[in-house]
């Protein structure tokens, strides 16, 4: 006899849209898309709720949201159904400070014999715990589903001028000029220099950012 135990479990998956400016860095104002798969075991289960249970962003909390699977449209997730939840997060200036994004979303209800029964998120990225996404309660079933931002480089282009730089220097046959898209929706340089370490190092041959 096989003694099969109620339960739900959820399946987490994230895309980073590179919908700004589509070089592979994470720029401010572009999304990234979250999907949850949830199913059930042993018994239907009522009262489904998908919610974000350990999001680090510091924007809006994404808001999981049903979009199709109840097959038989009984309102119940059945054995055998998988119901298909979205959301989408938008990335911020604090984000690209972090360097990352990471969270894990919670499947709740009720089994129609009054069990409760819950699931942490197991992510399906291959770089992301075990690399492998299982539904339901388990050791190794659970893994953060995050995501890295990548560093966009600043380029520099080197210009001669006829008069010095600024007064704290006699240079007169170069200077930086610092350009990324990283920044242009920011307000002003302090907002880039907050989130560019390295550019503190032409201070040190006396040279400095004009905003």
């Amino acid at each position: 006899m096989t003694v099969v135990y109620p339960a739900i479990g959820i399946l987490k998956t994230q895309t980073f849209n590179d919908d700004v400016s589509a070089d592979g860095y994470g720029q401010i104002g572009e999304t990234i898309s979250y999907s949850y798969n949830v199913r059930a075991y042993g018994d239907a289960v009522t009262g489904v709720s998908v919610t974000e249970t350990g999001f680090t962003g510091s924007g809006t909390t994404p808001t999981p949201t049903y979009q199709s699977g109840d097959t038989n449209t009984n309102n119940q997730l059945d054995p055998g159904e998988t119901w298909l939840y979205s959301a989408s997060y938008t990335l911020t200036t604090a984000d690209l400070a972090a360097g990352s994004v990471s969270n894990q979303a919670t499947a709740s209800g009720t089994t129609i014999f009054a069990t409760p029964v819950s699931d942490l998120s197991d992510s399906t990225h291959a770089t992301d715990g075990n690399g492998t996404g299982t539904y339901g309660p388990g050791t190794n079933n659970d893994d953060v589903t995050a995501l890295t931002l990548a560093d966009q480089p600043i380029d520099a282009v080197d210009s001669v001028l006829a008069t010095p730089i600024d007064a704290f220097t006699t240079q007169t046959n170069v200077a930086n000029v610092l350009s990324s898209s990283r920044y242009d929706s920011l307000a002003g340089c302090s907002d880039a220099l907050k989130y560019r370490s390295d550019i503190g190092r032409f201070s040190a041959h006396g040279l400095y950012l004009k905003c």
